[in-house]
């Protein structure tokens, strides 16, 4: 935000992946985008933005007024190009803490991600910060998933 002199701000940086009721803002196909999040399997797609974390932590920690965020992937080694698996690690400084005992505004998490890149992508965060930890709960709770059905359209058929 450049400006805003209202009394009731409104601050729209996410810092974790969008997921259903948020996706009204996105154009594409979201099967679950009127749900609220980890109701279905449907409700774990995402499109990741400002924040890009993929643990589930917005409806905890809501919006920022600003944020900071490194997302690193890579190729396992020894592995590149053979296998879709990649190792990510995301780190998030934000304007505000969880407050419910984690005053830290640094949020970070490491794990695997693996799919049929730029169509399908599924994030499984398996070391996060504490304060992740204990809005996202375990391993299961946080995968989520990322999946491009606009990339159909670049698919040629030659019949």
């Amino acid at each position: 935000m450049l400006k805003n002199n209202s009394m009731v701000p409104f601050y729209s940086f996410s810092p974790g992946g969008r997921d259903g009721l948020e996706q009204y803002l996105f154009e594409g196909t979201f099967y679950d985008r009127f749900n609220e999040s980890k109701k279905s399997l449907w409700s774990r797609q995402m499109t990741l933005s400002e924040g890009s974390l993929a643990s589930p932590v917005n409806d905890s920690l809501g919006y920022s007024r600003w944020l900071v965020s490194l997302s690193v992937t890579s190729n396992l080694p020894g592995l590149s190009g053979k296998v879709p698996v990649k190792v990510f690690v995301n780190i998030l400084l934000n304007d505000h803490s969880l407050g419910n005992g984690y005053s830290s505004p640094l949020f970070y998490e490491a794990g695997l991600k693996a799919g049929i890149w730029k169509f399908l992508e599924i994030y499984v965060p398996l070391v996060v910060s504490g304060n992740i930890s204990s809005v996202a709960g375990n391993v299961k709770d946080r995968i989520r998933f990322v999946l491009n059905l606009d990339q159909i359209t670049n698919i040629k058929l030659n019949w």
